[in-house]
Order: C-alpha cells, then structure tokens, then sequence
C-alpha cells in the first residue's frame, strides 16, 4: 500500500497575492493563525542533492526517492522508540531551522478543473528550501481551497530591502519538515502544478562586475504610449552617436523616444501592423542607421537623419507575387555575400501556389532592390520560383519546390556551410525547413534523405523538399530505406513548422553551426498539436553527407507537454522563439524556449532538459514571450526574462518574469496595469529588451504590451556589462543567433 504522507495547508486572504516571489522567514516572524495538518495529501521533494521539485526536471520522470528513515506511513506500524527519537530530534533541527527558512513560490497556479475559472479553487504547490544541516533538501506543500485559504491572516508580503517581500510566518510545533530533506519526489507530468523545477547551475558565464548582492527588483519607471503591439521587440541604440540613446518601439507605427520617453520622430509608412521584429542597423555603412519594418505587404525603410525619420531611397518594397498581397511576418539582417553591405531577408504568408508564382522568402538590397549577386544566370530572390532550370525551383531535383506561408518571425541568417557566405533558413506551414545559399539555391540535404515517389525515386532532396517526422525511424524508413506504409498523422506525429522560428547556433563547440527550430507535433485528423519540441539538424559541411541530419544526441526531440488551447483566435499563441546561449558556464550554449504548454524551458547541448518554469499565474490561457538574457546584477551569471500575456478579458494577464540561471524565480513584477482594454490580447507578446537608455549606468527593461504601451522599468544595481540576448531574435539584426550592428 503506498504510504499517505503529511501535507500541510496554509490559507490566505486574497489569492492575488500569491505571485511567483521569494519571502522569508524571520525568527521574529509572527505565528500563522492556522497551518492545519492534513491527512492523505502530498509532499512533493526533491530529495537530498537539490534536485528538481515538484515537476520532471532534467528530462527525468519527476518521480524518485529520498530515501528517509523511520518515515510514517498508512498501513505501517508505529515507528520504534529509537526511531522515534531520531524523528523528534531530527525535527526539533528542521524546527530551529525553520524560523529562518527561505521559501521559494515555484508556482501559484490554481489548476482548473476543465475549463471553469475558479479564482479560489484547487492548489496552490510552494517550495520549502533547506540548508545542507537540515538534510540539504527541497520540499513543496500545497494550499487547497476556498475555505483554508482565508485563515492565514498574518500574511502581508511588504516590499523591502532590494524588493523581497517578508512573509510573517512561523510555522506551528506540529510542522514537520521531514518532507523537506527526504522522502518520494511525486511530480505531476501531466498537469502544470509544478514551478520553477531547476536542476542547472549558475556558473561564471560572464566577465563579472562590480556586484552589489541580490538581483535587485525592477522598479516601474514610466509607461510610454503607444499603439498594439506584436512581436516587435524594442532596440536601444544611440542613433546618431551623438552619447544619447534613442528607444526604437513598433507597433502599427514606430516610435524613436528619448530617455525621458518623448516622442523624437514617428514612422507611418504602411497599412498594416508591424508584427516581426523590426532591424535597426547601417545597412551599408554610410553612418546613418536605418530601421526597417514590415507592414502588410510591405518593407519600409526610414534613415536617421538630423534627429528624425528621413524615407529611405527605394522603399518601400513589395512582397506580392502572383496578384496576392501578403503580410510581412518575418525579418532579419546580414551580409549575405561578405561585400559589407546587409541585406535584409523577409518571410511573408503568401498562399499563392508557386506554379501560380507565389513565394515567401524576400532578400532585398540596401537601396530596396531584390538582391541579386553578380555572376549567376537566374534570379536569386524571391523563392520559390516557378523557372525550371539550374538554380531555380520548379523542376529542382525532378519534383521541385513549394512553399506556403511563413507565419511566425520564420526566419534566420547564418553560416551552416563551409564557404563564408552566409544562409537563410526559413520555416513554413506546409511541415518543411528550407535552407538557402545566398544567392537563393536550396541546400541539399544527405544522400540519406532520398524521394520515394515512383516517378523522382531515389533522386536526392533539399532540406525543404521532404516533411520531417517526430519519430526517426518513421523519417529513415521512408526517406531511405523506401520500406513500410507511407508515413500520415493518422498514425504518425508529423512536424509543424507554421510560426517556428530557426536559430543558427553551434552548440558543441566545434566550429560548425547547427540549425534548431520549435516545431510543433501534430498527430490525428483533423490536425492536433501533441506537444511543441525542439529538432537540431546538421548543417552541409565538408561533403554534405550529415546535411539536414538530426544531430547525434538529438535523434529523440525532446518536448513539452498539451499545449494551451484557445477557443477562436485571440489572444493569438505563443511564438516558440529559442534563446541559444550560455548560462551554465560550460562553454556550451543552453536552450531555453517557451513550448506554449505553461511552461519556459532549459535544456543542454546534450539534449536533456535541464529545468523548466510555470508561467501561468493560474491563469487558464497565458502565453510567454522569447526569452532574453543579461547578467543583471554583475556577479558573473546571466539572468533570464521574459514577458506574459493571456486572454483579451483577463486584464491583469501580464507579467514581467526574472529567472536565475537555474530556472530559480527571482522577481515576478506585474505589469502597469491600466485597465485598458485590447481584443487581441492583454499584457506583452513582445520579448523585453535590455539597455542602459538613460546613461546613468543600470540598465532598463522594456516591455511594449497589447493595450496600453510599453512599460520602462529600471534595475538598481545593474549594468551592461553583459548582456547576452539583448531584444528578440538575439539583437537588432534579428539573425536568430546573438548579433550586434
């Protein structure tokens, strides 16, 4: 009979409250009015070695044993005299011990029964942290229910110090914390109660500074107004080199502020909203930066000129193909063909087929030319196209190419071959990844990969001529050994490319980039999203023989859990954006990502996942943006952050979210809520960007929102010293790896 383990159940006034924070137990702390001792209910610890709690960190199953003697249990005699002596002096350390406890709120997500919001109802799961003189081991108990939670009157979270609130709490003499150090790690895979399930490190990454302790709490500044926002990240950049920063904000229009928030210059170029993160950059080094931004079906280009927005020469440039105006959903920047001049590459939704002379994929030059290297005999940009011969896509290796929208910032610039022109990589909604030379060629993928049909059989394929399969055998039976029944999500989870964005990233350290995405598997029909993952292809190198292969280590896509579902189209789901960088000190970089399943994800260069963290704030729909990442406090490890938002009625959806580098909650700030009101959404799909605007040495934090603009925070005791992925994308070029101008 499986032992019933003590639970204990505290109780609060307004659950509100109850934000992913840390408090502290002072010895002076006053006594809860009850902590009522439970029967039958669950401890969930990690054990003694700091492991993951109440949740399946490190990729692991979330279920373990600690291993504590003379543990109680239903069914099982009274523990010996001897034993009960151990016990109760084992419990009088935990009990001194306690009154100085830190205790971490991994999680205060109420979890719903189906899909009734209930603001009181179900289970609140914290954390218990113990030293290593009381077992060294982690714990969670859960609050549970209307009626309990209205006996802790003593709770008053106030602000003090580097802003962690006090929680006057003394737990009562019945409190056993033997949960805490030992006994059955039980998480809960299938449902999001668990928090912040950490199992990295917080390592030297960074080049340290001079630090001042404790990443101290960001601290509200101002609201600049604004219009919708989408995924458009903000820039800070000084730009005309005059020592003052500009702040580079898109919505339907972009603004240029100042560090006091006023409005320098506005852009009002195009029909539509700016949904892909805009490129601030010199484009072809003539000492004038320019921004440039999609709307509808357009790419606009301002230059900086005499403190304000000048029309760039040659823009804006169109996108429609076939008599079909597309949206711009996707852009990024870089010198394609080493000349010194950047490109800009764009992704649109075009539906238009390519037979008819759809494409999706834009490069354009600097002067809002198509781009067009010299010396080849076809063009090079738009893909695809419907020209047959070499170079060009209708009758490329016999079956041709063919696209269809790219729906979600689906684009990344980089090296993944051996010459030094760089790549695009760009995702589509029809379950393909296509990688391009610069001048527009699709990159072959391995020998391995072969078309089946009768007609093409055995003839190689591009990275985008063929669907990628979760399962790997199902991809190596169909693509190579030509065997078995052709694969179909009737039975099979297939790969859904709609609005994953690619990263270039090297992440064994070998000198040769990978190309990574966030797919989302679907399975059934009609199509059902399982989970969302992470695949790591190959790049060509050398003969091209592991070109689009699954990287050794990475052949089982690891992957999160059902996502969120909404009902109808607002707020619109997450973008899957991946942030490569290192936050473990390990000279690999770390993957972290949002999978729109409630959860932010860590996982290593191995492919095992290393922590993930809640971010519902018991909220039924709530989505995270891309993660971006500064050593805030200067103390050599990098700080994670990230944005919420959630249903257009639910007006208190955002969330400015802070994470050690372990995935440990440091501050959980709601943003200025203004009451405002916005049909798409509420709170910010726009990842933060990081950056000292104002010049006095600590950096800010800004977070442009849905309804009410974009809220500017300031972090005491910060600098710039390091900040790794600074705005979405990776920085202002939006290449999908970490890029400056």
């Amino acid at each position: 009979m499986k032992p019933t383990r003590t639970w204990y159940r505290a109780s609060v006034p307004n659950p509100s409250i109850f934000r992913p924070r840390t408090y502290m137990t002072p010895a002076s702390s006053r006594a809860i009015s009850t902590v009522e001792r439970s029967r039958g209910a669950e401890w969930f610890p990690a054990g003694a070695e700091g492991a993951a709690t109440g949740s399946d960190g490190g990729g692991s199953s979330g279920r373990g044993s600690a291993g504590c003697e003379g543990a109680a249990s239903s069914g099982e005699a009274a523990p010996s005299t001897r034993g009960a002596r151990r016990q109760r002096r084992a419990r009088a350390a935990r009990l001194s011990w306690v009154r100085k406890a830190r205790f971490s709120v991994a999680d205060a997500r109420m979890t719903h029964r189906g899909r009734t919001r209930r603001p009181y109802h179900d289970r609140m799961k914290f954390d218990i942290l113990g030293p290593a003189a009381a077992g060294g081991g982690r714990g969670s108990f859960l609050l549970r229910d209307k009626d309990d939670m209205t006996h802790m009157r003593s709770f008053h979270p106030s602000m003090s110090g580097r802003g962690k609130p006090l929680l006057s709490l003394l737990l009562a003499s019945g409190l056993s914390l033997a949960a805490a150090s030992c006994g059955e790690s039980e998480g809960r895979p299938g449902g999001r109660t668990g928090g912040s399930t950490t199992g990295g490190t917080r390592n030297t990454t960074c080049e340290k500074g001079e630090s001042k302790g404790e990443v101290a709490a960001p601290e509200y500044k101002m609201t600049l107004g604004g219009e919708t926002s989408w995924f458009a990240s903000p820039v800070v950049r000084d730009l005309d080199g005059d020592g003052n920063r500009e702040l580079i904000a898109a919505y339907d229009s972009v603004f240029v502020h100042d560090a006091e928030g006023n409005v320098l210059a506005k852009a009002e170029g195009g029909e539509g909203r700016v949904y892909a993160p805009h490129v601030v950059a010199d484009l072809e080094g003539d000492g004038l930066v320019d921004i440039v931004y999609g709307s509808d079906h357009e790419v606009w280009a301002y230059e900086w000129k005499d403190k304000t927005l000048v029309p760039k020469a040659g823009f804006p440039a169109s996108t429609t193909t076939a008599n079909n105006a597309p949206e711009v959903r996707g852009m990024a920047a870089g010198d394609l063909d080493g000349d010194g001049v950047l490109e800009i590459v764009v992704t649109t939704t075009q539906t238009a087929s390519t037979e008819d002379g759809g494409a999706q994929v834009f490069v354009f030059r600097a002067d809002g030319s198509l781009h067009q290297p010299a010396g080849i005999g076809f063009p090079a940009w738009p893909r695809y196209n419907a020209l047959t011969g070499a170079g060009n896509d209708a009758d490329r290796n016999g079956m041709g190419h063919s696209g269809y929208g790219c729906y979600g910032l689906n684009v990344a610039v980089g090296n993944i071959d051996d010459d030094p022109e760089l790549e695009v990589l760009a995702t589509y909604d029809n379950h393909h990844i296509q990688a391009f030379d610069h001048d527009g060629v699709a990159i072959d993928a391995a020998p391995f990969f072969t078309n089946r049909a009768n007609e093409f059989e055995g003839e190689r394929l591009t990275w985008g001529q063929f669907i990628r399969w979760a399962d790997p055998k199902v991809e190596a039976d169909h693509y190579n050994l030509h065997t078995g029944e052709w694969p179909h999500p009737s039975f099979a989870e297939w790969l859904q490319w709609t609005a994953s964005p690619p990263n270039v990233v090297d992440l064994d350290g070998d000198g040769k980039n990978e190309v990574l995405g966030v797919p989302n598997i679907e399975k059934n029909e009609p199509y059902e999203t399982q989970a969302y993952a992470i695949m790591v292809l190959e790049g060509a190198h050398g003969d091209g023989s592991r070109s689009a292969m699954r990287k050794p280590g990475w052949e089982t896509l690891p992957r999160g859990e059902k996502p969120i579902e909404v009902e109808g189209y607002y707020p619109p789901g997450g973008v899957p954006a991946a942030t490569t960088v290192n936050i473990q000190g390990d000279d690999k970089p770390e993957i972290v990502a949002p999978f729109n399943d409630g959860f932010v994800y860590a996982f290593g260069a191995d492919a095992k996942q290393i922590w993930r963290f809640n971010y519902t704030h018991g909220k039924a729909i709530m989505f995270a943006t891309e993660v971006t990442v500064a050593d805030l406090n200067q103390d050599g490890s990098p700080e994670l952050m990230f944005a919420t938002y959630g249903d257009p009625n639910v007006l208190d959806s955002g969330y400015l979210v802070i994470l050690g580098a372990d995935g440990t909650l440091l501050h959980d700030v709601p943003l200025h809520n203004t009451g405002e009101q916005n049909g798409n959404g509420n709170g910010a799909p726009a990842a933060p960007a990081i950056g000292d605007l104002d010049g006095d040495g600590q950096v800010e934090i800004f977070v442009q929102t849905f309804e009410h603009g974009l809220d500017v925070f300031t972090v005491p005791g910060s600098a710039e010293n390091c900040l790794l992925w600074s705005t979405a994308r990776g920085g202002p070029l939006r290449m999908g790896q970490p890029n400056g101008d």
